[in-house]
C-alpha cells in the first residue's frame, strides 16, 4: 500500500502541495488528476523518493520511501520529460537500467522493443516525441517494478499506441499485482482504466476514492416541471451546473433519485431521469466553481 500522510512541499516561498493525505491499496490503478500545475508531478516525485516532503510522510508497505534505496529499486517513475543518457540508445539505456534494477527482464525488454517497432541501436535523441515516450515505457516495464508511477504517459502517443499502452498496463497489473499511479489532466484517457481516482485542486486534495464510489457521489439528472419553470427549486436544493434544454433542466446533484424526488415534490416534477457521469464530467463538475461573465473580458 502507498500511504500519503499530511504531506506538504514547498520550493522556496512557493507552496506546491499542502496537507495531502490518502492511501492507494495494492493492485490498484490510481489516476492522479488535476489541471496543469496542480502539483501532480511533485507528488509523484515524492512518492518515488526523488523529493523529500517538508511535512508529513510517504510510506510504501509501511516503509518510508525517501531514504530507502532498496525500496526505490522496486519502483519506477516514467517521467513526463524522460531522461536518457547523452547519445544514448535503447540498448545502452537497457544496459544502464539492468545494473540498477534487480528484477530487470531482458525478455520483456526485447518483447516490447519488437512490439513498438523501435530500433534499439538508434540514438533516442533522434526519435520523435512519441517514440521517446515509447522508449521510456519500454524501459519502465522492463524494470519489472512493484510500483509504477507514470507522469502524463499518454501525452505524445497516437490513438493506437495509447490503446496498446492501456492493454500492457492491464496485463502487467493482472500478472504482478502492481500498484500503478498515472497522472493526467485528461480524464478521457483514464476512463475505463483506473479504479481509483485522486483529484488535486489548489494545492490540496479535493478527494480520493474508488471510481464506483465517485460515481455514486455525484449524478447527472434531467427533470421537467409542470409549467416548464423550476429553476428556483433546483437552486434551492443546491443543484450544480444547471442548464435549460427545451422544456427540461440538466444538472448535477450529490444525492440519490428518491431523495431528489422528495426534495422537488412541491414543484410537481413531471419526470426525473438520471444517468452516470463520465470521469471527465465529474472532474469538470468538481473543478468548476467560478462563474464568469465572458462579455466583460473585452
Amino acid at each position: 500500500m502507498i500511504s500519503i500522510e499530511g504531506v506538504s512541499k514547498t520550493f522556496g516561498r512557493f507552496t506546491a502541495l499542502e496537507d495531502i493525505s490518502f492511501e492507494i491499496a495494492d493492485g490498484r490503478i490510481c489516476g492522479l488528476v488535476g489541471y496543469n500545475g496542480a502539483g501532480k508531478t511533485t507528488l509523484l516525485k515524492m512518492i518515488a523518493g526523488i523529493y523529500r516532503p517538508e511535512a508529513g510522510r510517504i510510506t510504501i508497505g509501511g516503509v518510508p520511501v525517501y531514504e530507502n534505496e532498496s525500496l526505490k529499486r522496486r519502483l519506477f517513475m516514467a517521467q513526463d520529460d524522460p531522461y536518457f543518457l547523452p547519445q544514448g540508445s535503447l540498448q545502452s539505456m537497457a544496459l544502464f537500467f539492468s545494473g540498477f534494477y534487480p528484477n530487470w527482464s531482458h525478455k520483456t525488454y526485447r518483447e516490447l522493443v519488437d512490439f513498438f517497432e523501435l530500433d534499439p541501436e538508434a540514438r533516442i535523441s533522434g526519435f520523435s516525441k512519441g517514440m521517446q515516450r515509447q522508449a521510456a515505457l519500454i524501459l519502465a516495464f522492463a524494470t519489472m517494478p512493484q510500483y509504477l508511477l507514470m507522469d502524463e504517459s499518454f501525452d505524445g502517443l497516437d490513438l493506437s499506441k495509447r490503446n496498446q499502452l492501456k492493454s500492457i498496463m492491464f496485463e502487467y497489473m493482472k500478472k504482478h499485482g502492481t500498484n500503478i499511479v498515472i497522472s493526467s489532466h485528461n480524464l478521457r484517457e483514464l476512463e475505463g482504466l483506473c479504479d481509483y481516482i485522486a483529484i488535486i485542486r489548489d494545492k490540496r486534495l479535493s478527494f480520493a476514492t474508488t471510481v464506483n464510489e465517485m460515481r455514486k457521489r455525484r449524478t447527472k439528472y434531467r427533470v421537467a416541471f409542470l409549467g416548464g419553470n423550476g429553476i428556483e427549486q433546483l437552486r434551492g436544493i443546491q443543484a450544480r451546473n444547471i442548464m435549460r434544454d427545451d422544456d427540461s433542466y440538466i444538472f448535477t446533484w450529490d444525492g440519490g433519485a428518491d431523495e431528489l424526488r422528495k426534495r422537488l415534490e412541491s414543484a410537481s416534477p413531471l419526470w426525473i431521469t438520471n444517468e452516470p457521469m463520465t470521469l471527465e464530467e465529474i472532474f469538470l463538475d468538481e473543478m468548476e466553481d467560478k462563474e464568469y461573465d465572458i462579455a466583460t473580458f473585452f
